[in-house]
């Protein structure tokens, strides 16, 4: 056993993190005992050792607290009647002792906490909020909430980079999907041309174009042909509402009549409101302060960082000032010509470049709308067998379709030849029994129809009460890509579907047969041929002649 001279001469030698981890480890032995016994089964290591050997942190910070989580596992395993079975390798542990007692693997057990070890270290930043408290070990009261504690912070890990290159992928599709018209000390203007660039470039404002949480409005506007101009401020000092603001464009190439400049709480500016937000982005809301308070009469302004702010400019006279004060001018009304000055030297013409390159990029690059025309291409490019499709266009493009047909032509295609087909059941007088059927057979075949816009799913036509339509599917949109999309795939849906109809003919005859709205006189019941002569007949050609009629609309 060495003596304290040699255990001297051993620790003079490390470092203070190495004299505190040698410390913990003395004290983590001491306290638990069970946990630092070396054994002949772990090929004479101790559990402690373990633990030693897993540390993430340099200094064995955790030693103790993991050793008290492994000890604690131990007695409670001990409480429930398990023993210990030492050894390395669990998969060789038997269900039982010779005595049938259970058993447990302190070894396996110590393993799971070696192996969260460097996890929690690992995952520290992620441990907050309610879980803030489990930074300190010594809260972590079983190995089992430890593993929970890492656990909850893992999925804080993994939900926190998801959401970094969620951002990414969206700033890359923003500065993609955008163009900087001008750039300089003051202001970024910028015109994003999708939505997607609008949301991003737009946070933190109230536009509907920008939207995220509610509905968003920009493929409307883009409809109506308006553009959009973002005027980033540089400066972080600004007023919240000048921090962000829009120019409004029409499709005619001119601002917006009615809301031609927006700040970033939605409120249409004024061209006097827009001029001071455009200063204060370039001298800074204390200047701008000091020029309000003038201007709007008030005694409490600071002539002279008025006066030193405006003059500095290359564009303004720098003695301008002194020289309205030995012209007579009073202190405030040489004040009030240097701002005016500086209005017209600076700030108005840097307003005017700003629309003039937001006015030439419009004109350069007009907001592509879609039109009646592109809609109508999709018509007919489409070539629907049994279709006729009727295009009607108003504010919004609203669509359905139907599929129309006569159930006394249905019996003229699939009765036997010679064969006599008479209603038991008038549609002109019971028109709903016959719309049962035609939804029984719809079901029956798995065929879409839907009610359109309040109306009935099936409608019986007043004029011919044999003829009955069916509401297939509707639609409703924007002039946008997305809506032309929608509408497209609606149309092929359509072109799919209509292949069914032909069969859903036949099975509405033999329906119509077996419940009896229609019949068979006397004489062909008695000589309607055999079944084999009926299915061979069944198989030839149908008559042409039915139409699928899609009609799209505008809803108002």
């Amino acid at each position: 056993m060495p003596n304290f001279h040699d255990k001297w001469r051993s620790w003079s030698t490390l470092t203070e993190s190495q004299l505190l981890a040698e410390g913990r480890k003395e004290d983590a032995a001491k306290k638990y005992p069970e946990v630092a016994q070396k054994r002949v089964e772990l090929d004479g290591e101790s559990l402690l050792d373990m633990l030693i050997a897993a540390d993430p942190s340099g200094n064995q910070k955790y030693l103790m607290n993991a050793a008290r989580l492994v000890y604690q596992a131990m007695e409670m395993a001990d409480r429930d009647g398990l023993k210990p079975w030492w050894g390395k390798i669990t998969a060789y542990m038997p269900d039982t002792n010779e005595e049938g007692e259970g058993l447990y693997s302190p070894y396996g057990l110590t393993g799971r906490i070696t192996n969260l070890l460097p996890k929690y270290h690992k995952l520290m930043p992620y441990i907050a909020g309610a879980d803030e408290m489990f930074k300190d070990m010594g809260n972590i009261l079983t190995w089992q909430a430890f593993r929970g504690v890492v656990a909850v912070a893992l999925q804080k890990k993994n939900r926190a980079e998801k959401e970094k290159e969620e951002k990414k992928r969206l700033s890359k599709t923003a500065r993609d999907e955008s163009r900087v018209i001008e750039a300089n000390d003051y202001h970024i203007i910028r015109r994003p041309e999708s939505q997607v660039a609008s949301c991003y470039y737009g946070r933190g404002t109230t536009w509907c174009v920008s939207a995220t949480k509610s509905e968003n409005y920009w493929d409307h506007y883009k409809q109506k042909g308006k553009s959009f101009y973002f005027i980033n401020t540089r400066r972080n000092d600004v007023d919240s509402d000048w921090k962000i603001m829009t120019l409004v464009y029409g499709p005619d190439g001119y601002l917006d009549e009615d809301e031609p400049r927006k700040d970033a709480s939605n409120d249409t500016m004024s061209e006097e409101d827009f001029e001071v937000a455009i200063r204060q982005g370039i001298i800074g809301p204390d200047v701008g302060g000091n020029i309000a308070s003038l201007e709007a009469g008030e005694e409490s302004y600071d002539a002279k960082l008025i006066v030193d702010t405006l003059s500095a400019f290359p564009e303004m006279r720098e003695d301008a000032y002194q020289d309205y004060v030995d012209e007579g001018l009073s202190e405030e009304d040489a004040l009030e010509r240097l701002v005016e000055m500086f209005h017209d030297k600076v700030i108005r013409p840097y307003i005017a470049e700003i629309y003039r390159k937001t006015k030439e990029d419009v004109e350069e690059n007009p907001v592509e709308a879609f039109s009646e025309e592109d809609f109508e291409r999709i018509k007919e490019e489409v070539n629907l067998e049994h279709a006729e499709i009727e295009l009607y266009f108003d504010d919004y493009v609203n669509w359905s379709a139907s599929y129309t047909f006569d159930v006394f032509n249905i019996i003229g295609e699939h009765k036997g030849k010679g064969e006599q087909i008479t209603y038991a059941v008038n549609p002109a007088e019971d028109g709903e029994e016959y719309i049962e059927a035609i939804e029984h057979v719809f079901d029956a075949m798995r065929l879409p129809y839907l009610s359109e816009w309040g109306g009935d799913a099936i409608r019986q036509s007043e004029r011919d009460p044999e003829e009955f339509t069916v509401n297939i599917d509707s639609g409703t949109g924007e002039y946008t890509p997305g809506t032309l999309s929608e509408f497209q795939d609606f149309v092929h849906n359509v072109e799919y579907v209509e292949g069914s109809f032909p069969d859903f003919e036949g099975e509405l005859y033999k329906y119509m047969l077996e419940i009896g709205l229609i019949k068979r006189d006397e004489q062909s019941e008695k000589y309607w041929p055999d079944p084999a002569e009926k299915e061979r007949q069944m198989d030839l050609p149908l008559q042409e002649g039915r139409l699928i009629k899609i009609k799209i609309m505008r809803r108002k």
